[in-house]
């Protein structure tokens, strides 16, 4: 579990410093009940983005309410590895 936790924030960090850029949509808006910190549980936000190697997903932990109103089918922005599309993250992070 540390592992997998290392691995999905060094791909974010990597993916941020040397990625590429792709439109990306919202696919679901949820709370994470598998995670609880503090007596809270953030929202999960899963989404879909297209490289030249074709669909890719992703998803990103995120503790503002506000994400809760964000409607499936929102385009945003995510950068990616090109040689490892799963180490991908939003673009700009949500907090």
């Amino acid at each position: 579990m540390i592992y997998f936790g290392y691995r999905k924030a060094a791909g974010q960090i990597l993916a941020l410093e040397k990625g590429q850029a792709a439109p990306a949509r919202l696919v679901d808006v949820y709370r994470d009940t598998t995670v609880v910190i503090n007596g809270r549980s953030p929202w999960k936000l899963e989404y879909l983005f297209s490289t030249p190697s074709g669909e890719h997903g992703g998803w990103v932990h995120a503790w503002e309410n506000t994400h809760s109103q964000r409607p499936s089918g929102e385009a945003f922005w995510v950068v990616y590895l090109p040689d490892d599309p799963e180490q991908n993250t939003p673009w700009p992070p949500v907090k």
